[in-house]
C-alpha cells in the first residue's frame, strides 16, 4: 500500500495490458492480417495506448471501489 509499491504495481499493470493487446495483435498477424506498414504502425500505437488506458481503467476501478484495500 506504499506509494512506491503502488507505482510499481501500476507499471506492472501497464506491462500486462500491453502484453495482452500485443498478443491479440500477433494473433491477427498469424492469420495473415495487418502486415501493411500503415496498419502495422497504427496497431503498434494502439497497443501502447491500450496498455496505458487499460491500466488506468483498472486502477480507477480498484481505487474507487476500495477493492485494493
Amino acid at each position: 500500500g506504499s506509494p512506491l509499491g503502488m507505482v510499481v504495481m501500476f507499471g506492472f499493470t501497464v506491462a500486462v495490458m500491453y502484453h495482452l493487446s500485443n498478443g491479440i495483435r500477433h494473433l491477427f498477424w498469424d492469420a495473415g492480417k495487418g502486415y501493411d506498414p500503415k496498419t502495422a504502425n497504427l496497431t503498434g500505437w494502439a497497443t501502447i495506448v491500450f496498455g496505458i488506458v487499460g491500466a488506468v481503467a483498472i486502477w480507477a476501478f480498484i481505487l474507487t471501489t476500495g477493492q485494493g484495500a
